[in-house]
């Protein structure tokens, strides 16, 4: 169990640019080694969209099956699903100017805003949350605010490289320190 980012074009888009952004989905699934779930897409009515999808950044403290969980070192996994997180926003970003789509963004259920024409047009709220500090704009003890602090913790890591280089390093080094994490693909 765990909370997820989930994303869904604003509007119904063309068969082809659903199917042609659904086949990118799966070759960067093929090559990306993510840190908990890759891309999804499926059917979600209740989003109005024909082009919707949900993405668990993060485990819930552990993984694995019942009588062999691996616990998971909250900064690895904070660290990781960072990295997983903007990644997938900068992917819809790619989307959205590539082919004209407008994304609205949620994770654990409170709105993090739009990505148009290529850009995020976040609410403050988001924006917060790109910057990597809580966002100054929710309610003390709302809902919101723990989803804030939640995200911004994400980018707040112990982990703290100071180049892209460095963070790639960092994090190979924790994908391998939890490698049982991938499940055998199916025959």
């Amino acid at each position: 169990m765990g909370v997820s980012l989930s994303y869904w074009a604003t509007s119904r888009v063309p068969d082809t640019v659903a199917s042609a952004i659904k086949a990118e989905a799966a070759r960067v699934n093929a090559t990306r080694d993510w840190w908990c779930e890759p891309l999804v897409f499926f059917d979600w009515p209740e989003t109005g969209s024909n082009l919707a999808g949900d993405t668990k950044p993060l485990f819930a403290g552990l993984y694995g099956r019942p009588g062999n969980y691996v616990e998971v070192d909250h900064d690895d996994n904070q660290f990781m699903a960072g990295r997983d997180f903007q990644f997938i926003i900068d992917q819809l970003c790619n989307w959205s100017r590539d082919y004209g789509v407008s994304w609205r963004l949620s994770f654990a259920d409170a709105d993090l805003g739009v990505i148009e024409n290529g850009r995020a047009n976040p609410s403050a709220f988001y924006a917060g949350l790109n910057a990597g500090e809580p966002p100054g704009t929710a309610t003390s003890g709302s809902p919101s605010e723990s989803v804030a602090l939640m995200v911004a913790e994400m980018f707040n890591s112990e982990h703290r490289p100071a180049t892209a280089e460095a963070a790639d390093r960092i994090a190979e080094e924790i994908s391998r320190k939890y490698a049982s994490r991938k499940l055998p693909k199916k025959p």
